[in-house]
Order: C-alpha cells, then structure tokens, then sequence
C-alpha cells in the first residue's frame, strides 16, 4: 500500500473484534482512523437474542501523517430514491418493518386487515397497536398492500 493509502474493511459484527486486533498488528495501532457502523435496512430480530442490526467497516490508513480525507457527496439512483416518500417539508423518509423472524413460534401470526406475514414471520406488535397506529394514520402500505409503520417525527398527509 502507498504511504497515502487507506484501507476499509466491511465485515459483520461475529468477526470484527478479531479483525480489528488483526489489523492494529499489521499497521498499528496508530493507523486506525475510525470505525463505521452500517446499520441494515432491516434488523434480522428473533425472540431468543438481541437483533443482528449493523455491520462493521474499519477505516485505517498506511501513514499517521500522510493521507488524505476525499469527501465523497454524489447523488442516488432512481431505484434508490423510489425507497422513499417525501413529508410536506421535503424530508426523505420510509416506511418501517411491521413484522419479526418467528422460525419457530406462531405468536404473531394473525390476519390483519387482509395481510399475514409470511412462514418464518409474525407481526412484531400486537394488533391492539397495529389498530392504534392504523387510527392514527401512522400505517402505510407498499403498492402490493403490506402495512409499513410511518416514522413518528414524519407529519400526517392533510
């Protein structure tokens, strides 16, 4: 690597502790800039552990003195913007998973308002909420009709 080079490495949190002490040996310590977190779209959540909701990405660079920060700005593609809804002030927002991994319990699995999650989910709320959400216009729904919970911050359409 040239002495102005920078490293990322992107891996998931079951490897990152033995990849960090992996590469503090090979640069140092010193050479470490950052670690970044991604959080997914989606957490992979299950009733017997905390869910598996980001990844690592270690930020190092070849010299303590000598490289350089590239910002980064650029635009997304339209297949990423189509994720999103605009609010009244031209905030960007989605909608959130209603439903949780349920591999082998069949708590969450009711029919609400015409929609059932699919075989290894269930709902992640009971319908007593979904009912109070759905009151309270925080509840949309995808062209293909699955509920989506509306962030709370984002104002109601008039």
């Amino acid at each position: 690597m040239k002495e102005t080079g920078a490293l990322y490495l992107h891996c998931d949190p079951t490897a990152s502790h033995y990849l960090k002490i992996l590469l503090d040996a090979i640069f140092g310590p010193k050479s470490f800039r950052n670690e970044i977190i991604w959080k997914r779209n989606t957490s992979h959540n299950s009733g017997h552990r905390f869910g598996r909701i980001h990844d690592t990405i270690f930020y190092y660079t070849k010299s303590s003195a000598k490289w350089t920060w590239n910002w980064t700005f650029g635009g997304f593609s339209p297949e990423q913007l189509g994720r999103y809804e605009e609010d009244e002030e031209g905030r960007l927002y989605k909608g959130e998973n209603l439903t949780a991994e349920r591999k082998t319990s069949s708590s969450g699995k009711f029919n609400w308002r015409g929609t059932i999650p699919g075989p290894t989910r269930g709902w992640a709320h009971e319908e007593e909420q979904l009912e109070k959400w759905w009151a309270e216009g925080r509840i949309l729904t995808k062209k293909d009709g699955t509920p989506r919970l509306r962030p709370q911050d984002v104002p109601r359409p008039a």
